[in-house]
C-alpha cells in the first residue's frame, strides 16, 4: 500500500493522468469520490463512485470495497454510454486515511475484448454485466458468493449509519448436512444446496434483500429495513418453506431443516466483526437448543 501526503500526491496523479483517461480517489467507507481529474484538480468531489456508470445503483462487483479488504490491486471491465472501460483499483493512504485510487481506461476501440467487436451497445453491456455477475456468484447455487459478502456487507452497514435504517444479518446452516453427504453422496448434497438456495431466494424481497453462500452449507441472508416483527416473520417463512421441501434424488425424497442465527443491526454501525460474532454465536445457540430453530438478537453499535 502506498502512503502519500497532500504535497506529493498531485505530482503522482499528474503522471498517472498521462496513462489513463480518468484517475480518481474514492473514500471506500462512503463510496464518495474525493478527487477526479475529469472535473479538474479538486480534493472535494462528492458524488458516489457508481454514479459515473449511470446504473442508478451501486455496482454489485464493487472493487473499491474489495481493494480495501484485500489490500491488493483489483481490475474489472465496465460499460458507460457505448464505451467499454478497463478499471483498476489500488489501496492508498493519504494523511493516514485509507482510500482507493481508481484508474479508468477507455478500451472500446482497442480490440482487447474481441467478443465485443461489432456488437451493439446493449449487447456489449449484456456481456460485461454477465462477466461481472460471474465474479460475485456461486457456481453451484447461483446466488451471491463470499466475495460479494465481503464487498457488499460493509456498504450495507454504511447505509444503516447514513440513513438510520435497520439491517438484519442472518447466518443459515443446514442441520446434519454431513449425514446427507455421507449417506447419499456429494451429488445429493449439491442438489440440496441448490434447492435450498432457490427456496430461500423465493422468500426474500426482490431488489431489496439478498442471499449469498458463505461456504459449505452456510449462507448469509440480508434483510434491509426490517423491524423485529418482520424479520421474525420472514425467517419463519423461510424455515417452514425449507422444512416442507421435497428433494427428489435417485428416486428417494430427501427432507432437511435449517437453523438460523441472526441479529438486527441499528444505529452507527462500524464494527463488522461484532456483527459476524453475534450471528455466529446465535447460530451456535440455535444448534445447541435442538436445531430447526431461529435465534435473533438486536445489536446497537455506536
Amino acid at each position: 500500500m502506498i502512503h502519500f501526503n497532500l504535497n506529493d500526491i498531485s505530482n503522482y496523479l499528474s503522471a498517472l493522468e498521462a496513462l489513463f483517461d480518468i484517475v480518481r480517489i474514492v473514500d471506500p467507507s462512503t463510496n464518495q469520490v474525493v478527487y477526479q481529474n475529469l472535473d479538474g484538480y479538486a480534493f472535494v468531489h462528492g458524488e458516489r463512485c457508481h454514479e459515473f456508470w449511470k446504473k442508478g445503483k451501486a455496482c454489485d462487483n464493487c472493487i473499491s470495497t474489495q481493494v480495501t479488504r484485500e489490500k491488493n490491486t483489483v481490475t474489472k471491465i465496465e460499460y458507460r454510454n457505448d464505451e467499454v472501460y478497463l478499471v483498476m483499483a489500488a489501496p492508498i493512504v493519504i494523511e493516514e486515511c485509507a482510500y482507493t485510487m481508481e484508474f479508468l481506461k477507455n478500451i472500446t476501440e482497442t480490440g482487447i475484448i474481441g467478443d465485443l467487436v461489432g456488437l451493439s451497445g446493449n449487447e456489449k453491456n449484456s456481456i460485461i454485466s454477465e462477466l461481472n455477475r460471474k465474479v460475485i456468484s456461486d457456481d453451484l447455487t447461483k446466488v451471491y458468493n463470499r466475495r460479494y459478502i465481503n464487498q457488499k456487507l460493509p456498504m450495507e452497514m454504511e447505509s444503516v449509519r447514513r440513513d438510520k435504517d435497520t439491517l438484519t444479518v442472518i447466518m443459515l446452516d443446514i442441520d446434519c448436512f454431513k449425514e446427507i453427504n455421507d449417506v447419499h453422496g456429494h451429488l445429493a448434497g449439491d442438489m440440496v444446496l441448490k434447492e435450498l438456495a432457490s427456496t430461500v431466494k423465493s422468500k426474500i424481497r426482490n431488489n431489496q434483500d439478498w442471499i449469498a453462500r458463505y461456504g459449505g452449507d452456510e449462507f448469509f441472508i440480508i434483510l434491509k429495513n426490517a423491524d423485529y416483527e418482520l424479520a421474525i416473520k420472514m425467517m419463519n417463512e423461510i424455515k417452514d418453506a425449507v422444512e416442507n421441501m421435497e428433494i427428489l434424488f435417485n428416486q428417494e425424497i430427501l427432507h432437511i431443516t435449517i437453523s438460523m442465527g441472526s441479529c438486527i443491526v441499528k444505529s452507527a454501525v462500524k464494527d463488522l466483526e461484532s456483527i459476524l460474532y453475534e450471528t455466529d454465536k446465535n447460530l451456535k445457540k440455535a444448534k445447541e437448543d435442538g436445531k430447526n430453530r431461529i435465534v435473533l438478537t438486536e445489536l446497537v453499535i455506536l
